[in-house]
């Protein structure tokens, strides 16, 4: 057995108000304030989550209903871009039309009831062309991102601009724009010009001016109109702060291309997989080291990579458990704010002269292997979240003011350590939460087995688990409570991990669930323990007499599970579709390839009659829950291919393909080394080869692919090597070996959609 031990019993961290410059409250009375370890929204502690969408990089149209899975994942706080170069390509030209309707997305956020951090540059990067600095700025007589008045005098004109599309949508005006991030990533990155030849490349300058610039930045975005509770700015890499004008924003990336060169052409695992805690000055490094005491204003992130995009010359899956992984590492260090780039991937606008993106991505795809991808599919990582999600929602205020503790030697864990046990707690008095992770990338962890872990607390020592020992499955991370106070009754520990709370006219239900291979203990402060195996529910009484149900879901039953607000009040739902509520309707989706009936739980139960188009559903109690299935038919999409090469084919969809459907997904698996498609020799989408089927969602291309093909074009990877051999012009590199380039298969799967809706009485 491996027996591990921390000595939780620390010095409770001071709390204090912080940032008292920022804050406001909004015409509702609604408040937002700031302490040195976390904001508060009405007082209230508040571990924020916000993930990051480009409104510019997806269709208007499909704006609602991603910003409602975004919200149905757990997201509270939109964060997104204003690319200067998407608004004004040519100079004095502004266009805020159409996919680029700055004020109709953050109103469509309004509408969903969401918050949103507008990150206004004038510099973002985001792998866009120039990092989102206009061509026409290209050798101008003085510094980029600088305090150079000529320069500024150009913010001024883009705040502005900002500004007119913000007015009246900032929280004090009673809108939903919380933030204002300033710049990105100053003075300590920048992009390549794209406006100049490759082999000559020069670069947007990272910047000057120090912390200067970012209080300019301020003054001007003030006199624009861009007045918000919070103004953020990125702070690792040595970037300056302004103590007092900022909150300071950090990230972290598992998957980073940027370190694979041609003379370092192997990714090293990085150290965001080992416990660390950024409450103290301890290990300092280029993500983290503050030039302020880190006790005195909250840990937060902006920049948590929900994925990452490929770049040219590497290629790479993100596993979803990395995405979680690094969450849980945050949290334990003591983040209050979880941030995620992207939570959204997207497709690059074409710009009037030129594709808008760097030359290191593709020329359009921005998927960027994000919880929800570039069409809207929902990946693994959007479930594993969600659960962490719901947690911060639903006891972050308790955790907000823990203060975390590490072993010793914990942040000295070389990343490619895969025998010592990576964990950490967070403790308040004597109780907290106990994280751990076996999660690493670019190594090959293995599973820890009969384990446990004794914290001591100020009056005990809890074992976790209560009995025997629980096994930490390679990849996965966990969060483990002890000594939990659970509506009036203590639970001493569990090897369930909690994730949300609700409550009914008759009980309250606490949702739990079990990792792979840890078996589920809980164990209570009377000496009671239990395991609740089959049914997977069981209930105590509180000292009140209330009842308390404890319901213990699987791995597989937790990635579906969601809190969502239908037919008038807050709801546990189960599922094994996509869900996500709007317009007093639960809407579910599925591909249309898989089992023809949907099943869905809901809690509290619903009496009154549920409808489908119209049709009347069966809806049956299961327990506390009410069970509706929903038939949800198969539609096949015969597509007619033609085929001129390997690597070449032409697709063109049936009549009324879309008929009944949401979308339509092609999916391509090939070999090679691009894949491009096109319409009428336009590219429409295109794809870096890294081993996964490529998808292209085609209902944004209506109506051009129902009546015409799609070309699908593979450029062959190369293997051999280059000679160099005469030619009429000069001495031309030429392959020695062969070239692969090959379509294995292509084949359409339609994603259908239902809409539940409750009858109301008139």
């Amino acid at each position: 057995m491996s027996g591990y031990e921390i000595d939780a019993r620390m010095p409770e961290s001071p709390l204090f108000p912080a940032l008292q410059g920022m804050g406001g409250t909004s015409p509702r009375g609604d408040t937002i304030a700031f302490t040195n370890a976390f904001m508060t929204w009405n007082g209230a502690p508040w571990i924020g989550v916000a993930g990051e969408i480009h409104y510019a990089r997806l269709s208007r149209h499909i704006w609602r209903n991603e910003l409602r899975k975004m919200k149905a994942g757990g997201v509270d706080i939109v964060s997104t871009y204003v690319f200067w170069i998407h608004h004004e390509e040519e100079e004095g030209r502004f266009d805020w039309e159409g996919d680029r309707d700055l004020r109709g997305f953050i109103a469509a956020c309004a509408e969903e009831g969401l918050t949103v951090i507008v990150r206004v540059g004038p510099f973002c990067h985001g792998e866009v062309r120039n990092g989102g600095m206009p061509d026409w700025l290209y050798g101008r007589p003085f510094p980029l991102r600088s305090n150079d008045e000529r320069y500024l005098g150009f913010v001024r004109i883009l705040y502005d601009e900002i500004g007119r599309q913000l007015a009246g949508l900032f929280f004090q005006e009673g809108g939903p724009v919380i933030g204002i991030q300033l710049e990105n990533e100053f003075m300590h990155a920048g992009a390549p010009w794209e406006t100049v030849p490759r082999l000559s490349q020069e670069w947007v300058p990272g910047g000057s001016g120090g912390a200067e610039h970012l209080r300019k930045l301020k003054e001007i975005a003030l006199a624009a109109g861009l007045k918000a509770p919070l103004y953020t700015s990125t702070a690792w890499g040595g970037a300056p702060i302004p103590e007092g004008e900022v909150l300071p924003l950090y990230g972290g990336y598992a998957f980073c291309p940027w370190n694979v060169t041609e003379s370092t052409p192997i990714h090293a695992p990085t150290g965001e997989y080992v416990f660390r805690n950024y409450r103290v000055p301890s290990r300092r490094d280029t993500q983290f080291d503050p030039p302020y005491d880190p006790l005195s204003l909250p840990f937060a992130c902006c920049e948590m990579g929900g994925g990452m995009q490929a770049w040219y010359r590497y290629r790479f899956v993100v596993p979803a458990q990395s995405v979680e992984a690094m969450a849980v590492i945050k949290l334990a260090g003591g983040c209050s704010l979880l941030g995620y780039y992207m939570y959204h991937g997207g497709t690059n606008p074409v710009g009037l002269h030129s594709f808008l993106n760097e030359h290191i991505v593709p020329r359009l795809s921005y998927d960027f292997q994000a919880p929800l991808g570039e069409f809207g599919a929902v990946h693994e990582s959007y479930g594993r979240l969600r659960r962490i999600h719901l947690f911060c929602k639903h006891f972050g205020a308790s955790l907000a003011g823990m203060t975390p503790v590490l072993p010793d030697g914990a942040e000295t864990i070389s990343p490619r350590d895969t025998t010592s046990l990576r964990y950490a707690v967070r403790v308040r008095g004597d109780s907290g939460f106990l994280f751990l992770n076996n999660y690493q990338d670019h190594v090959q962890t293995r599973d820890i087995d009969d384990l446990s872990v004794n914290v001591r607390t100020a009056s005990s020592m809890v074992q976790i688990p209560a009995y025997g020992t629980l096994t930490l499955r390679s990849g996965e991370s966990a969060i483990l409570p002890f000594n939990m106070d659970i509506e009036g009754i203590r639970l001493v520990c569990s090897t369930a991990q909690p994730m949300a709370r609700v409550e009914t006219a008759d009980a309250v239900h606490l949702f739990f669930f079990e990792h792979d291979g840890m078996t589920v203990t809980y164990l209570f402060g009377d000496g009671a323990l239990l395991a609740p195996g089959a049914p997977s529910a069981f209930a105590r009484a509180n000292p009140q007499g209330r009842r308390v149900v404890f319901h213990t879901l699987s791995e597989r039953e937790s990635l579906g599970f969601a809190i969502m607000r239908f037919a008038g009040r807050d709801r546990a739902v189960m599922t094994d579709a996509e869900a996500f509520v709007g317009d007093d309707a639960l809407f579910l989706r599925r591909r249309s390839t898989e089992y023809p009936l949907v099943d869905v739980w809901m809690l509290p139960g619903i009496d009154t009659p549920l409808h489908v188009d119209g049709r009347l559903m069966k809806a049956t109690r299961e327990g506390d829950f009410t069970r509706v299935s929903i038939p949800m038919e198969k539609k096949e999409i015969p597509l007619v291919i033609r085929r001129w090469a390997s690597g070449d084919a032409e697709v063109t969809l049936p009549q009324h393909a879309f008929d009944g459907v949401q979308e339509i997904i092609l999916c391509i698996r090939y070999d090679g080394d691009v894949g491009s498609a096109l319409i009428d020799g336009r590219l429409v989408a295109d794809n870096f080869a890294n081993g996964a089927v490529w998808e292209i969602g085609l209902e944004r291309l209506r109506p051009g692919i129902e009546s015409r093909p799609l070309s699908i074009h593979i450029t062959p990877r190369r293997e051999g090597t280059v000679v160099m051999r005469e030619s009429g012009m000069a001495a031309q590199p030429v392959l020695d070996g062969r070239a692969i380039g090959e379509i294995t298969s292509l084949t359409a799967v339609a994603v259908r959609e239902v809409a539940v809706r409750a009858e109301t009485n008139p």
